[in-house]
């Protein structure tokens, strides 16, 4: 059947017949698909059939949908359309588009095959399709999509754009190619009056988008100044928007009239909010916050009004919307508020929604806390203790940034006088929603210190161990990777003063090691914050006072006094030791094995403890024992202590002490032995990769001196691996690097014209020889 229906479609053009009444040829066409071969031959034939079979009667003929059909099969089969047909292609698009025809899809996917294909469009293709984006750029339908392309293909080579080409359009393209050409500063120019009333017309355009993005090469400085003046004038015709918003901010900061924006900002937020527009007050405070920044001197800004303040945060928390809250904030901290902070909080606390913000995680959470701590700031008399058990009920003692925010205004709590052991023993989350009982009153419940240890959750714990926060400092915020772990900034005070000795109240020391609190504290030695480092070696010194001889305790106490010895074996004058981030994982994890018999590793880390009074803390403890172990479990001692040395290689200083302990050599060895199986191997791979990843991402030590890339050749491509092999290297390893990663991604090279770049058209490229014919 599909024989025959080729063969009456090549008949039907041999006949030059028009097929109006044939109907049905689009499911046919489905029920029976054509072949390569057949596409290929219908392409020859349909392709150089004149413009007028496409049409009768003032509708498109079937002729029209086999081309649609037609292309979709050659993007399919990858089939290099001839430059004829595609020149034929050209001038039936050409005409049908002169009579008024929607080609929609045609074009559709005209542009998907040459975004497939590699097409080489030059010689007369070149100057067919140049023709062709002409009339398509002032066509009564508009094919955005396929126009841009085209735009990107030809536009360089165009001495200019059609002189009737609407503004709208006219934008689309040139905001769409990276090139300049000087006829672009002309259109704008000559389009003054047609940019204004788009600013003025509600709604407003989708166009002033793009615009925006080309206002700073192509608008000049005398046109901003001209449009800043008139939107000054025009201020209440105005179409407030986000797209018009974002135009008027760029026009604005290169006319260097920051200042007069934010005023214009403001009164439009005015009227905004007494209109209860909540879309325009949003797009307002948005813009309002990235102008702000840019300007240094805020003395001329005028004062934020009651109302607006009151409107700010009633739909600020109950939209929700960030960026009315932050507007606030930022007029609160610049003290440019005719409210008394006082009644700015007392709305927030009385709004319905305030509490279910505060447990919840989001950006609005993040804004409302920002908020609040700058009222503290402005009014510190508004800080009382009563709000303590609030603040340590929506905190989760996380390194999310609402967590950081929380600690902050705790410590802020803590410099103003407030009284912090009203709120001890500690707690945070949901459990202290029950323990304070913030929706009954202030005064929290009594109970033991032991409480805030067995509050910690040991996943979190051993998620901590893993990712522990390298570069946190005890106050401040920080960026990390990482969120969901233990702020040690919060933890390592608050086991401080848990492991105080306080009267009539003994905390057994095994607690400390049972709940994790022990392998946090050992965890926070590999810190690159040397506060924090100290208050982990208080922590130590707390457990180690509380920590008797008796013979049950016997093995906690000789763990922590090997490694209080081998600290003080490290020659840091006045300074607290700092350990490798290998030896720090490894203290931690064995602090969770020697209070339990049970585990599989017991009985080997309590011997290794025994053995020694102080523990060498300038290597990696226990490598060779356990990893060499002749135990029935060798294999998971392996597991473990290889997983130790993966979690634990962060920086250049952790793949020293494993060059130093040769454990990458012996590593690179073993993966090869019969002695490893699969697991072990994965473990090994995932090491050699957090070592390009981290530790030796700019010296690339491991590819110069250790033969990483052959190696990976020889023992098959590790995903592992090849995802962080470094994109730029020199050109002695560019191409071992290029083939070893063959068929798994492409390589950056510093060569400038070997660099592979991904461009949204990739595959079409344009021969500047060939233009002419």
């Amino acid at each position: 059947y599909t024989n025959r229906l080729f063969f009456e479609l090549k008949y039907a053009k041999n006949k030059k017949y028009r097929l109006e009444h044939c109907s049905g040829l689009e499911q046919m066409l489905i029920n029976f698909p054509l072949s390569r071969d057949h596409v290929e031959k219908l392409i020859e034939i349909i392709f150089c059939m004149k413009p007028k079979y496409f049409y009768v009667n003032n509708e498109l003929t079937p002729w029209a949908y086999l081309l649609e059909h037609l292309l979709i099969k050659a993007a399919e089969f990858e089939i290099i359309i001839s430059d004829e047909s595609l020149s034929n292609l050209c001038e039936i698009i050409y005409k049908l588009d002169k009579a008024d025809y929607i080609l929609t899809q045609v074009n559709k996917q005209l542009y998907n095959y040459f975004v497939k294909s590699k097409t080489e469009i030059s010689g007369i293709l070149f100057d067919k399709f140049s023709e062709l984006f002409l009339s398509l750029c002032t066509s009564k339908h508009w094919y955005e999509e396929f126009c841009v392309f085209l735009m990107k293909i030809l536009g360089q080579e165009l001495t200019e754009l059609p002189q009737v080409i609407t503004i709208e359009r006219a934008i689309i393209l040139i905001a769409s190619v990276a090139f300049e050409k000087k006829y672009f500063k002309h259109i704008l120019s000559s389009r003054y009056s047609e940019i204004l009333i788009a600013i003025c017309t509600q709604p407003t355009p989708s166009w002033l988008a793009d615009l925006a993005k080309i206002v700073q090469p192509y608008i000049s400085h005398k046109t901003c100044d001209k449009v800043c003046k008139d939107i000054n004038k025009l201020s209440d015709q105005v179409a407030i928007s986000k797209d018009s918003l974002l135009l008027i901010k760029e026009i604005f900061y290169k006319s260097q009239q920051n200042p007069l924006l934010l005023y214009l900002l403001n009164h439009w937020l005015t009227e905004s909010s007494q209109k209860s527009d909540h879309n325009q007050s949003e797009a307002i405070c948005q813009t309002f916050s990235s102008v702000a920044s840019s300007v240094e001197n805020l003395n001329h800004l005028q004062k934020l009004e009651s109302d607006v303040s009151k409107y700010l945060i009633l739909y600020g928390m109950k939209i929700p919307s960030a960026a009315m809250l932050d507007h606030l904030k930022f007029y609160v901290k610049t003290s440019q508020i005719n409210s008394p902070p006082s009644h700015i909080l007392e709305l927030i606390w009385s709004h319905t929604r305030f509490i279910n913000i505060f447990v919840e995680t989001t950006d609005i959470k993040i804004s409302l806390l920002l908020l609040i701590m700058e009222l503290f700031k402005m009014d510190k008399s508004l800080v009382k203790e009563s709000y303590l058990p609030l603040f340590l009920s929506a905190y989760q003692a996380s390194l999310k940034e609402s967590d950081q925010i929380i600690l902050e205004i705790l410590q802020l709590f803590e410099s103003c006088g407030v009284n912090m052991n009203i709120c001890k023993p500690y707690l945070w989350g949901e459990s202290a929603i029950e323990h304070y009982a913030i929706e009954q009153g202030p005064k929290p419940a009594k109970g033991h210190p032991t409480l805030t240890l067995d509050h910690l959750n040991m996943d979190m714990v051993k998620n901590t161990i893993t990712n522990f926060p390298l570069n946190r400092k005890l106050e401040g915020t920080c960026l990390v990777e990482f969120e969901n772990v233990y702020d040690p900034a919060f933890i390592l005070p608050v086991l401080h003063q848990v492991l105080t000795p306080e009267a009539n109240i003994k905390i057994n020391p095994w607690r400390a090691f049972h709940c994790g609190a022990m392998a946090l504290t050992l965890a926070s030695l590999g810190s690159n914050c040397s506060e924090i480092r100290a208050a982990a070696c208080l922590v130590i010194e707390k457990i180690h006072s509380r920590n008797n001889k008796k013979k049950d305790s016997l093995v906690w106490y000789h763990f922590i006094e090997a490694i209080r010895q081998g600290l003080a074996e490290f020659d840091e004058s006045n300074k607290v030791p700092k350990v490798s981030c290998i030896v720090s994982t490894f203290l931690a994890r064995a602090s969770l094995i020697i209070y339990d018999p049970t585990h599989y590793l017991y009985r080997q880390i309590q011997n290794f403890i025994c053995a020694r009074p102080a523990m060498n803390l300038k290597t990696i403890p226990a490598l060779l024992e356990v990893f060499h172990s002749t135990e029935e479990h060798y294999r998971l001692y392996q597991q473990w202590i290889l997983e130790v040395i993966r979690d634990g290689i962060r920086e250049s200083s952790d793949l020293q002490l494993a060059f130093k302990c040769n454990v990458l050599k012996f590593l690179l060895v073993f993966h090869s032995s019969c002695l490893s199986n699969r697991e072990i191997k994965v473990l090994i791979e995932e090491i050699i990769a957090k070592c390009l990843k981290y530790a030796d991402k700019e010296s690339h030590f491991l590819i110069n001196n250790y033969s990483i890339i052959p190696w990976l050749e020889s023992i098959g491509k590790s995903s592992f691996i090849l995802e962080q092999l470094p994109q730029k290297l020199t050109s002695q390893f560019k191409s071992l690097i290029a083939y070893v990663c063959r068929g798994f991604k492409k390589i950056e090279l510093d060569d400038g014209n070997e660099t592979e770049k991904q461009n949204y058209y990739p595959e079409v490229w344009i021969s500047k020889k060939t233009m002419s014919v």
